[in-house]
């Protein structure tokens, strides 16, 4: 029985599940909003994944904030090496950690919001890392989210750490696209 449908009909750890519990191999393929996500599976372990500025465990952190797009599980291929040490259960449960945290951040990279620059209004001095001053950059520059996320090689979910911790900062405001 193939394994295909969408991601709004079933939740990526269902899907993930029911290839693990049936030992599977093959790939998993997920196109989502223009972008394409692969997990590789053999017997049913995971073995490698790649999105569109990850690889491996970080690729994983990355599938888990799609909701929407098509999926099709494909067997009988050459399987890549395996990059993933953690075992399944322990990379489930870190995918959905990665869903909760990047939960309030998610419509940026939707296209659904956009970020703006949000002086910080407080007197206190703030310090930002070298990837925050990057982003906070091309952000100003009015760079699309997918333009800085290539241009600086970030992962989603790196890119999303990086959003909250200037968010929390004062630093940027996510706004509805056609709303303030």
């Amino acid at each position: 029985m193939p394994i295909k449908g969408n991601l709004k009909d079933f939740k990526l750890e269902e899907i993930l599940q029911m290839i693990v519990s049936g030992k599977k191999s093959g790939k998993l393929e997920i196109n989502s909003h223009g972008r394409r996500y692969r997990v590789y599976f053999k017997n049913g372990e995971i073995l490698h994944a790649s999105a569109p500025y990850s690889n491996g465990e970080d690729a994983i952190k990355d599938i888990f904030l799609e909701n929407y797009g098509h999926f099709e599980f494909i067997q009988n291929i050459i399987l890549p090496p395996k990059t993933i040490k953690k075992n399944n259960t322990e990379i489930i449960f870190q995918g959905l950690s990665v869903r909760d945290e990047c939960a309030d951040v998610k419509d940026i990279f939707l296209g659904t919001a956009k970020l703006i620059s949000s002086p910080n209004s407080t007197d206190d001095e703030v310090s930002i890392t070298e990837e925050e001053w990057k982003i906070l950059k091309n952000i100003a520059e009015q760079k699309d989210i997918n333009e800085i996320l290539e241009k600086e090689e970030l992962s989603y979910y790196k890119a999303c750490r990086i959003l909250k911790n200037l968010i929390k900062k004062g630093l940027l405001k996510v706004v509805k696209n056609g709303g303030g």
